[in-house]
């Protein structure tokens, strides 16, 4: 971390650094087009380098810093999670695909006859450096990356196809546990999510072993989609170290949120009234969090939709910032063609909140996405809501950037016709840095088409609110005075030698 304490207390008028728990938080603001994509992290060749279907015939490689089609067998992949683990980040990816017959020869110089039937990958990674690609280093099986595929203790095995993913992660007490999305059913391409429910999952690092646990949420519940967040400062006692848990519903409009003592986590929710239940945020009576012991239909949630007429949530990722003592959230709001859709910040001092109003950081069409390192599409000229994407098209249909590769039906989600959409944020924890007012947040994101994931970077500037004391810019220290020779008349005064 890049932060400087004494800094941040000129800047912000606090004592020692750090506010103190009842003093207002600082606040954030968006600097627009702050955020820039800054590599590829998947695959071998950097798909807008490659550009294989309009660019260039044959294309250039431009290689990826981890090579994992060559060295795991994943050519593409999406929805990434990170969290810390024992020194180290463990990264979950979603559906991926390796150099089967469907991508070999087009996108990748070898074929592996190993089919991932959508399923989902988990690396590791020891990169500290912001700035240098992220090196991945994936579990492996045979020769290709290690599947996420939980079986009960009962040796029944978790549903993990199309869209069943990895949703969340936290180490308690050196012990990696996930949380995996399932239950969709798919069929003639179509995937219903109505009854997706939340897993539980421990994984036995050493045995590259996954082990099903308790229900986190069942279908219909706010927290089908978790992310875990374990409380930033160490227990004081036994018991008092929360996980909080940061929800989405199947189709959700917005965000919830529910906690449990660390201890408790694996076991789950006890009868009403005992040690370890799972606690519900109902809402702020007086300013205060109430909680309720059950996941109700009258939950309120802490973040919604940014746009409500484009209400869709579906990923979020959640970081606590130490240095500012505040919880960010990045989350996507997405929609093919809403000119507001894409990834919105927001933050607040507690996980209940209050949140701040969302600022949109990335829209494709905004921020340089589309043309570039996502593909644009527009049918006829009234679907061309993003002109400066490709300027040179014909008017009434065209495309611009890298086309695939794709995710899914070949037949249906064909490279040269579908536009990329950005989701799944993920936000890297350690290399968040805060340089004097600046903070600089860097986060995954996947973009449909092409099918992969990279790593974006955006910045804010750090502010405080009305109360929260003096926010002026610290003044520089005036210079020394200049000290002249003194002339030769006086230094002969000063001597005594002239009257």
């Amino acid at each position: 971390m890049a932060w400087k304490p004494a800094t941040f207390a000129i800047v912000c008028g606090l004592v020692g650094g750090l506010a103190p728990a009842a003093a207002a938080a600082p606040s954030l603001t968006f600097v627009p087009g702050s955020t820039v994509k800054l590599y590829q992290v998947n695959g071998d060749c950097d798909w807008e380098a490659w550009d294989a279907s309009i660019n260039q015939s044959p294309p250039t490689c431009v290689r990826t810093a981890s090579q994992t089609a060559t060295r795991a067998d994943v050519l593409g992949d999406d929805v990434p999670v990170v969290f810390e683990h024992r020194g180290e980040m463990l990264i979950t990816f979603g559906d991926t695909f390796g150099a089967d017959s469907t991508r070999y020869p087009e996108w990748v110089s070898f074929e592996n006859t190993f089919q991932w039937a959508a399923h989902d990958p988990i690396a590791r990674s020891t990169s500290t450096d912001p700035g240098a690609p992220l090196q991945l280093d994936f579990f492996l099986d045979g020769n290709h990356a290690l599947e996420v595929l939980p079986k009960t203790s009962g040796g029944v095995a978790v549903p993990m196809g199309a869209d069943d993913v990895p949703s969340a992660g936290v180490d308690i007490g050196g012990q990696a546990y996930l949380a995996v999305t399932t239950g969709t059913v798919s069929s003639g391409g179509q995937h219903d999510h109505s009854g997706d429910y939340a897993q539980l999952v421990l994984f036995d690092e050493a045995n590259a072993s996954f082990t099903a646990g308790r229900v986190l949420s069942p279908a219909g519940g706010h927290f089908v989609r978790p992310i875990f967040r374990l409380d930033p400062a160490p227990a004081s006692a036994p018991g008092t170290q929360s996980v909080w848990i940061f929800g989405i519903p199947s189709g959700g409009t917005g965000i919830y949120l529910s906690r449990i003592q660390a201890e408790d986590f694996w076991t789950g929710t006890l009868p009403a009234g005992g040690p370890g239940q799972t606690q519900y945020f109902s809402g702020l009576e007086n300013g205060a969090p109430s909680w309720q012991p059950t996941d109700s239909a009258t939950l309120p949630p802490i973040v919604s939709a940014a746009d409500p007429s484009n209400p869709d949530i579906r990923y979020a990722s959640v970081t606590y910032v130490e240095g500012l003592k505040l919880w960010v959230m990045i989350f996507d709001n997405t929609g093919k063609t809403n000119p507001n859709s894409g990834m919105y910040l927001t933050y607040a001092a507690q996980p209940w909140g209050p949140w701040s109003q969302p600022q949109l950081i990335f829209n494709a069409c905004r921020d340089n996405g589309y043309g570039r390192f996502m593909f644009y599409y527009y049918a006829t000229a009234k679907d061309n809501d993003c002109p400066a994407a490709a300027p040179g098209a014909p008017r009434r249909t065209g495309s611009s950037g890298p086309a695939g590769p794709t995710a899914g039906d070949q037949a249906k989600n064909i490279a040269t016709t579908t536009r990329g959409i950005a989701y799944g944020p993920a936000i890297v924890d350690r290399f968040t840095t805060i340089q004097g007012r600046t903070l600089k947040l860097y986060f995954m994101l996947s973009t449909w088409n092409p099918y992969a994931v990279v790593m974006m970077q955006s910045a804010f500037q750090i502010g405080c609110p009305v109360g929260g004391g003096s926010c002026s810019t610290p003044r520089p220290a005036p210079p020394p005075p200049v000290r002249r020779a003194p002339r030769p008349r006086a230094r002969a005064l000063r001597a005594g030698m002239v009257e």
